[in-house]
């Protein structure tokens, strides 16, 4: 039996399909046959709550089809569920090259527009024709998916969905890669038993092309390979927590020698990889003692003890291996030794960052901590996670925390932090991203001490804040902020049907908490949001990101990482 696992924070109304064959992807059938599924569970949202309803099956005395009578009194999001199964179909056909089948989708009387502007009505073979010979224009299709935007019931009908859709195409045109982002209106309905689209309104189109291609993927080629055989047995009450975070990666010179390798964080031995000056590495992790072999998140390699080179901190989440608390593991030369320098580290260790905030000439440690996954918690007010620490570091090995003298206060759910001097005053200032809530900056007063002035100076951000980047994005001297959060049209759709009693500044708070990224312009001190100005906002369900010149024109470029799942299928990421 298919099961869907509802993400993190429950914003899934999602079917399950009973009974059914491992061929239903391909083999044309409905998401609503009979005569491929016996039995049909829908996922609601009741009280925020995700809760499971059986659906009456299908009538065998009508040819094994679903009885429209019935769709007709599911919920807007659940009847999506089938329109989405459709279409993800669609894409997996278009990706595998069988282009005609894909047909099966449109209805008899379908009408869409042509895709290169020359007209707003054809029937359904010449769109179908038009379609295909669009596609044709990539010589390669890397990947291909539909996304909801926005839906609502078509009025006069109580199972048509209007959706505003987008059609995401990555692929290659001879040497070039090439990016189309297709926008447009669309009504699906059931039609003889499978979700089809009856019409398409006008496309916008977006489509870009490279000059050249800038990344190739070598990842097998250069030893990078990572192998998973090892990892460590979960308690099945902690299973919860891996649907929250695991892993995390840092790119240094971690030996001196002059080029840049690779420590992974994950849930089991860490790997480190060591690059050997022609492009390839080799994982070194447990020869030279780093591997650790907690649930690792957040790593740092940073000078601690004055004798040049670098040691390493690994936030561990020791709720899901205790006997591998976050730690340090002090750079011996050839190899790393730990001796429980930050002490007993208890709780979700996640994020470290390291500057010397005190002034005294060593670098100082900051360990956020998480929440327990399994523990209740509020979706945007989440202030219930053990405090984080500050490590102040006396330069002899011996670091303590700190963080409640020098007015570090935050019990948000912290997945990131970084220091950075924002009002250029020549100290070190520290952003904190907190998840299901609102960030937290901390002004340095240069005395060793701190005073939270986010909401003060415009920089308390609201969302599932998951990533932070000091970068002065706009070249005026100072630093501003960028703040990764998770983007979910399908999150957002829930809370616009479930909050409708809720004032509206509470709903629009809510929405931003599925409403992406968020860009603060640093202007003398205080933060605006430009987001919308400057197109950073929709990144996916993301987790964090680096800044960089990637074509080497004299500005920052950004790459980030993103990516969720919702269901058994790699393809759902």
């Amino acid at each position: 039996m298919d099961t869907l696992f509802p993400t993190r924070v429950g914003l899934v109304a999602g079917v399950i399909l009973s009974g059914c064959s491992e061929s239903v992807q391909t083999s044309g059938s409905g998401p609503f046959d009979a005569r491929s599924y016996r039995t049909i569970r829908v996922a609601h949202l009741d009280d925020s709550k995700l809760d499971w309803v059986e659906v009456p099956e299908a009538d065998p005395e009508d040819g094994g089809r679903f009885r429209e009578v019935e769709l007709s009194t599911f919920g807007t999001e659940e009847l999506l569920s089938g329109a989405t199964a459709a279409m993800r179909t669609i894409a997996s056909r278009i990706l595998f090259d069988e282009m005609k089948g894909i047909g099966h989708f449109f209805a008899d009387g379908f009408q869409g527009p042509s895709l290169d502007g020359r007209s707003s009505t054809l029937e359904r073979t010449a769109f179908l024709n038009g379609f295909r010979e669009y596609l044709s224009g990539f010589d390669r299709i890397r990947d291909l998916g539909f996304k909801e935007l926005s839906v609502e019931r078509a009025e006069g009908d109580d199972v048509h969905l209007r959706l505003e859709v987008k059609l995401s195409v990555l692929g290659r045109s001879g040497s070039a890669m090439r990016h189309a982002v297709l926008r447009f209106p669309a009504v699906v309905a059931p039609v003889e038993g499978y979700w089809r689209f009856l019409r398409w309104g006008n496309v916008s189109i977006d489509d870009r092309r490279g000059s050249e291609i800038h990344f190739l993927e070598r990842t097998k080629e250069v030893g990078l390979r990572a192998h998973f055989e090892d990892r460590v047995r979960i308690p099945g009450e902690n299973i919860a927590a891996l649907l929250y975070v695991n892993g995390g990666l840092v790119l240094t010179d971690t030996d001196g020698d002059g080029d840049l390798d690779i420590y992974v964080t994950r849930l089991g031995a860490n790997f480190h990889f060591k690059n050997d000056g022609k492009g390839r590495f080799d994982n070194v992790a447990k020869e030279d003692g780093s591997a650790d072999e907690g649930h690792g998140h957040g790593a740092l390699f940073v000078e601690l003890d004055g004798d040049g080179d670098l040691d390493l901190v690994v936030a561990n989440n020791a709720l899901m291996t205790p006997e591998f608390p976050t730690t340090v593991l002090w750079n011996e030369g050839e190899r790393f030794e730990a001796d429980g320098g930050l002490g007993d580290v208890s709780g979700y260790g996640t994020a470290v960052a390291g500057a010397d905030y005190d002034n005294d000439g060593d670098l100082d440690v900051f360990v956020g901590r998480y929440g327990d996954a399994a523990q209740e918690h509020s979706y945007s007010t989440a202030r219930n996670a053990p405090p984080d620490l500050l490590f102040q570091n006396d330069g002899e090995r011996r670091l303590r925390d700190a963080a409640a003298a020098a007015g570090i206060h935050n019990t948000g759910w912290t997945l990131a932090a970084t220091f950075g001097d924002y009002d250029v005053d020549g100290d070190q200032d520290l952003y904190i991203s907190n998840d299901f809530g609102i960030n937290e900056l901390y002004k340095n007063r240069g005395d060793g001490t701190f005073e939270e002035v986010a909401h003060l100076l415009g920089a308390a951000d609201l969302g599932n804040g998951m990533g932070a980047n000091w970068v002065d994005h706009d070249r005026d001297g100072d630093f501003d902020l960028y703040s990764v959060n998770m983007y979910s049209t399908a999150g957002k759709r829930v809370l616009e049907a479930q909050l409708e009693q809720l004032s509206g500044e509470t709903i629009d708070g809510l929405k931003k908490m599925a409403g992406g990224n968020t860009m603060l312009r640093n202007d003398g001190g205080t933060f605006v949001d430009v987001s919308a100005d400057v197109g950073c906002r929709d990144a996916g369900w993301a987790w964090g990101t680096e800044f960089f010149d990637y074509d080497s024109d004299g500005d920052l470029d950004m790459l980030i990482a993103n990516g969720y799942w919702s269901s058994k299928r790699r393809r759902d990421l």
